[in-house]
């Protein structure tokens, strides 16, 4: 199963997401924060991450 890593501060936009990404059958890990976001990705070996580019600054 892929997994994907969804980053988003929005969590209307982030539930959208999940939605959609579940449906798709996707294994999801998701976070509202960049930095928390930044280590579920090294705690777990993704094949994709989705980043909002707002955090950008924030890391």
């Amino acid at each position: 199963m892929t997994k994907i890593l969804l980053v988003e501060d929005d969590k209307s936009l982030r539930e959208i997401y999940s939605v959609r990404l579940l449906a798709e059958g996707y294994t999801l890990i998701s976070s509202g924060d960049g930095v928390l976001g930044v280590g579920r990705a090294i705690e777990v070996k993704l094949e994709s991450e989705m980043l909002s580019l707002r955090f950008i600054g924030e890391l």
